[in-house]
Formats: structure tokens, C-alpha cells, sequence
């Protein structure tokens, strides 16, 4: 509890502190026109003060230490008789003590203010209203707190607060932000189902038991949250941000597709909430362990990866989805320029947006976040490749092993001789990822082989073997040469026939699995068929590899 070393009311000259700071005096707040706190006062003038109030009535018991029985009798004095629910206007129990616990059950608040309020008891606030801000900044909860069916229209405030027992916000309803910042989560509990129009933030918070959460938010904030045991977080709209988060058991973070249940007790109304794409997106990781981390169903397509560690032992499950480069057709500079469909992470779509004539289509870089260069890419990419291949996902691995290559080819800090070679890799076959590139160009060095063969390949005559002998009384001797073949001659057009197409083909299919065809050959068509034999077998098993790399599991 906060010790006030400036009070801002006159404080009660009677009792003990609650706090244990000042022995001479409490500081509840003195109830007009008496000169002591409500709970010093004598009993007539304790009567005179609860006679006073009626539904709607503000009260002010800041630094008050109240009991059950006298916190019954406020809310029986406030209780409105038509709906049976204590009503406050305003409500000030900032700094109050309440050592036997409170009930304000179904209980109408104004404007409440709770800030270092101190609760050694349960805490119940079940379908209590709050129509403007709930401030519960700073709170002890020494036992279980229960906000079942609690309605936040203007926001509510639970920073830094501290729950010793157990946490039970479920079927919340919160118009404006809520904010648990710097909030401490001793005891195991299960937070939700809460819905919150705006943001939910968890920032910096701890928590240290198993605690499962089902959110339904706009935001929902874990920056710098930390956990000490396992967690779930179950969640609906939301855009997350876990940067800094530290988790020292597995955490996982699923997106839930239909509407919570609240089991006993009614789901929350998801309002406006329900009009949008339930799809969950996670923002950041910048600055976690990802070692105990799992990931299902969400969109990563605005997700900054770079700083996590242990990246590739993150396991991604289910319809996880990244972003995806444009589609269309560009100009950059004199030559089109088109990109093939794959996963791409928002750090390489926040470069690719900040180069010069860059597509329009790539996602620009948000505001005070730094540009990464390829080089720094190249190994984000790796490590999800192989996080993918670990899991046994070689054909959604294959997408970011040819996003890593994509860096390596732009990273301007290598060498040349290496980005030259990754370059010819990426034009024949996308880093043997792309079959149809490959066949496109077997195909087209079969047809360029088989047409070359045809025009200067294929000698001009077929040689027929002729034996011209000498005989002798006791041996015949017939020597065979075989003349040189003679290069073709006349026009182009003559050259190509259907026997010199059959001869060709029959060279080029052979040379293609690495074989010779034992055809005669001018001395040109020799070198062709050696140029074939080793590009187009090298073609065809780029095609396979491609092939493989999409359909192996």
C-alpha cells in the first residue's frame, strides 16, 4: 500500500494507520461535519451519516478502513428499491482498507475509484456496472477477486495491482480500454472470456502461475509481460504485441474461431467487435526466446521477427498465414519485373517499400521502426525455414528457403562472384523451387539443341561402309576407313527434314539422361551434343528438385 506523504484531505486524528506508516493517526478521510473518519465515528453519528445517503449519493471514504457490516449497511443505504442494486454517483475507496473482504455485487458505480485500496478478504464485484472509469490502480487483492459479469462502459484501470488469489474476470464487457500494466498474478486463474472494444493491456505484468486467458479486443498488449509458467493465450480480433515478453515455460497463442462461452455463465456480447474478421495478427517478437513458443492460426503478415531468439525452435501450427509480394506486373526502371508468390516477413516488405521505384504493393514501414538490411534478413528466414523442416513441413519450408535466398541475392555486402552465381541459380530454376521455370528452360535448350543439330550438327551424307580388298594366296585384306563426315551445305531451309529431325531428336533425348547416341557427328554437332549433355540433364534435375521441394512431408 502507497503511504500518503501529502495527504490531499484533512485524515482522521483517531485510530492506527492501516498502512502501519503513521501510529498516531489513520488517514480515512473525515466524514463532514464530524472530526473523525466513518469508521471512528460514534454509532449515533455513524446513523446520521448512512440516514443521509440514498441511491445515487457520492461517497468518500478515501484511507477508510471499513468492515462487512459496515460496508452492508452504505450499500443497503444506496440500494435502489426498483432494481435491488446499490447505486453511487460517485465512489471514492482510494486508500481504503477492507480486512474482512468486500461485496459489492451487482452494484451501479458512476465514477469509481479504487487506487491502493487494500482487500485481506474476497473481493467480489460480480455484475457490478461501472459507467465511467473504474480506477483500481495499484489494488492488493489478498484473496480471490472476482469480476464475473462485470460491464466497463468508460474503461477500467487495474496497473500495478497485486492478486495474491485467485483472478476470475469472466464475461467481462468493456466498452474502453483496460489496462492490467505492471499487474501481478500470483495464483493459477483463467482471465476471460473478456471482450474489450478497444485495447486490453497486459503490458509488463507477471505471472506466475498456469493462467489461461480468452480475449476478445481490438489490441491486446503483452510487451515486456512475463510468465513463469505455462500459459494460454485464446483470443479473437485481436493485433498482439509480445515484444520483450518473457516466458519461461511454453506459452501458446492461438486464435479462437468462434464466439467464447462463458460455461456457467453467459458469454460476453461481442458488439461491434462481431462485424469484423475474427483473424488474429501477432505484431512483434522483437526481443523474446521463442524457444517455448507455439503459434496457431494467426496472421503473421505484419510480424517483425528480427532480435527474436531461438527463432527456429518456434513451432508454427495450423492456418498460420504470412504476407504475400504483390501480384502484379511492374516496371522497374526500363525491364518488368514480377514476383513469385511466396511468404514473405514485414521486415523484408518494409525494405522492399523503401526502394527506389519499389511496387506500391508492399507494406510500408510503420512509423519509428528501423529498416533491416538483406543481410540481416537472410538469417530470420533460415531460422523459420527450419523451425518448418523440424516440424516436417519441407513444402512451407520451401517458401522461406527462397526468401533467404532472395536476401542473399540483394545483399550488396557480399561478393560479387557469390551473388552472380545465386543470381544464374535464381534464372533457371527460383533456387530450384520453381519446376516450371526449370522445364521452360529445358524445354527451350532441347529446342535450341535439336535445331542447331539439324542446321550444322548432322553431316550432309549418310556414310556407307565400302570394302576395297587385295587378294593374296593365303590372306584377303580389306581395309574400311570411315571418311570424315562432311558439314551440310545449301540453304537453312533444306537442312531440316523429317530423317534429320528424327536424327536430332534422338541425340538431343539421349543426351538429356546422359548418354551418346553413337551418331555420326559433324565436328560442330559434337560440340553441341556435348554442350547438351551437360545443361539439359543439370535442367532436368533442377525440375525434379523442384517438384520434390513442394510435395515432400
Amino acid at each position: 500500500m502507497i503511504a500518503l506523504t501529502e495527504p490531499r484531505w484533512m485524515h482522521c486524528a483517531l485510530g492506527a494507520d492501516p498502512a502501519g506508516d503513521d501510529p498516531t493517526g489513520c488517514w480515512g478521510k473525515v466524514v463532514e461535519p464530524y472530526s473523525a473518519c466513518l469508521a471512528h465515528l460514534a454509532e449515533h453519528e455513524v446513523d446520521a451519516f448512512i440516514a443521509s445517503l440514498s441511491p445515487g449519493s457520492d461517497l468518500e471514504l478515501t484511507g477508510t478502513v471499513l468492515t462487512r457490516r459496515l460496508l452492508r449497511r452504505l450499500l443497503d443505504a444506496v440500494r435502489n428499491p426498483e432494481t435491488e442494486r446499490p447505486e453511487f454517483s460517485l465512489a471514492r475507496f482510494d486508500y481504503a482498507s477492507f480486512p474482512e473482504g468486500a461485496s459489492f455485487e451487482r452494484a451501479n458505480f458512476g465514477t469509481a475509484v479504487f487506487n491502493s485500496a487494500r482487500f485481506n478478504g474476497v473481493a467480489r464485484f460480480v455484475g457490478a456496472k461501472f459507467d465511467n472509469r473504474a480506477q483500481f490502480a495499484s489494488v492488493e487483492f489478498g484473496s480471490q477477486a472476482d469480476f464475473t459479469r462485470t460491464s466497463f462502459k468508460a474503461g477500467a484501470f487495474f496497473d500495478e495491482s497485486h492478486f495474491r488469489g485467485h483472478a476470475t474476470f469472466t464475461s467481462v464487457n468493456a466498452a474502453k480500454k483496460v489496462s492490467f500494466s505492471g499487474a501481478q498474478f500470483e495464483a493459477a486463474g483463467h482471465i476471460g472470456p473478456i471482450v474489450c472494444s478497444e485495447k486490453i493491456d497486459f503490458s509488463f505484468s507477471t505471472f506466475s502461475a498456469p493462467i489461461t486467458f480468452e480475449i476478445a479486443s481490438r489490441e491486446a498488449d503483452f510487451r515486456r509481460a512475463r510468465w513463469l509458467s505455462t500459459a494460454t493465450l485464446r483470443l479473437r480480433f485481436a493485433d498482439v504485441d509480445l515484444t520483450g515478453a518473457v516466458f519461461e515455460y511454453p506459452l501458446r497463442v492461438v486464435k479462437h474461431s468462434l464466439p467464447f462461452a462463458g460455461g456457467l455463465v453467459p458469454g460476453p456480447d461481442e458488439g461491434d467487435l462481431s462485424r469484423l474478421d475474427s483473424s488474429v495478427a501477432l505484431l512483434s517478437l522483437q526481443g523474446v526466446d521463442a524457444a517455448h513458443l507455439v503459434l496457431a492460426d494467426l496472421d503473421l503478415s505484419r510480424c517483425r521477427f528480427f532480435g527474436t531468439v531461438h527463432l527456429d525452435q518456434v513451432r508454427i501450427e495450423g492456418e498460420t498465414s504470412f504476407g504475400y509480394p504483390p501480384v502484379k506486373v511492374h516496371l522497374a526502371g526500363w525491364k518488368p519485373q514480377r514476383f513469385s508468390r511466396r511468404h514473405v516477413i514485414a521486415e523484408e516488405q518494409h525494405w522492399r517499400s523503401s526502394q527506389p521505384q519499389a511496387d506500391g504493393g508492399w507494406l510500408p514501414n510503420p512509423p519509428n521502426v528501423d529498416i533491416k538490411n538483406p543481410s540481416a534478413l537472410a538469417p530470420i528466414y533460415r531460422s523459420l525455414r527450419k523451425s518448418l523442416e523440424d516440424a516436417r513441413n519441407e513444402p512451407g519450408a520451401a517458401d522461406f528457403y527462397y526468401g533467404e535466398m532472395e536476401m542473399r541475392r540483394a545483399d550488396r555486402t557480399s561478393r560479387i562472384a557469390d551473388r552472380i552465381l545465386i543470381y544464374i541459380y535464381w534464372m533457371l530454376s527460383g533456387y530450384g523451387l520453381r519446376a516450371l521455370r526449370a522445364l521452360a528452360w529445358l524445354l527451350l535448350a532441347v529446342g535450341t539443341t535439336l535445331v542447331s543439330l539439324m542446321l550444322w550438327g548432322l553431316p550432309a551424307d549418310k556414310w556407307e561402309p565400302e570394302a576395297v580388298g587385295v587378294v593374296t594366296a593365303r590372306q584377303v585384306t580389306v581395309p574400311l576407313d570411315r571418311p570424315d563426315a562432311v558439314n551440310p551445305s545449301g540453304p537453312l531451309r533444306d537442312r531440316i527434314s523429317t530423317e534429320r529431325f528424327e536424327k536430332a531428336l534422338r541425340i538431343v533425348v539421349n543426351s538429356v539422361v546422359f548418354r551418346s547416341s553413337g551418331q555420326d557427328l559433324t565436328t560442330a554437332g559434337t560440340y553441341i551434343e556435348m554442350g547438351s549433355r551437360l545443361t539439359e540433364p543439370l535442367l532436368l534435375g533442377l525440375a525434379v528438385l523442384a517438384v520434390r521441394g513442394r510435395v515432400k512431408r
